[in-house]
């Protein structure tokens, strides 16, 4: 029992490296973007599809979709995207081509329109 949740605590550290790599200061990612004295405004919801892994990010209106879940989570991300007002998605992460991880975002996909995707 242990060792599962050791297991489910490793596979979520891709998830925190990529969104501090893109996502640094949030505004690394606009050159543009003006000067601000505040700090920038972060949440990370973790999506519950199972035992696949799910992750959104939003910061200062910029988002990110960390993995999907396993292709029978496709309408769950597709709706949490819609009741958060989501309909674009600055960035899309899929960690690894397992189905857990990417099997989920087709709805994603074609609910949303997306920036880049790594």
């Amino acid at each position: 029992m242990r060792h599962r949740h050791f297991y489910r605590f490793i596979r979520i550290i891709p998830i925190f490296i990529v969104a501090a790599l893109l996502l640094s200061g949030c505004s690394v990612l606009q050159e543009t973007a003006p000067a601000s004295n505040s700090d920038p405004e972060l949440t990370v919801y973790f999506i519950d599809v199972g035992q696949a892994d799910g992750a959104l990010i939003v910061c200062d209106g910029e988002t990110m979709l960390i993995d999907g879940g396993n292709a029978a989570d496709s309408d769950l991300i597709y709706s949490f995207l819609r009741n958060h007002g989501i309909t674009h998605l600055d960035y899309i992460v899929a960690t690894h081509a397992h189905e857990d991880h990417v099997g989920g975002l087709a709805d994603a996909l074609n609910y949303a329109t997306v920036g880049m995707a790594y």
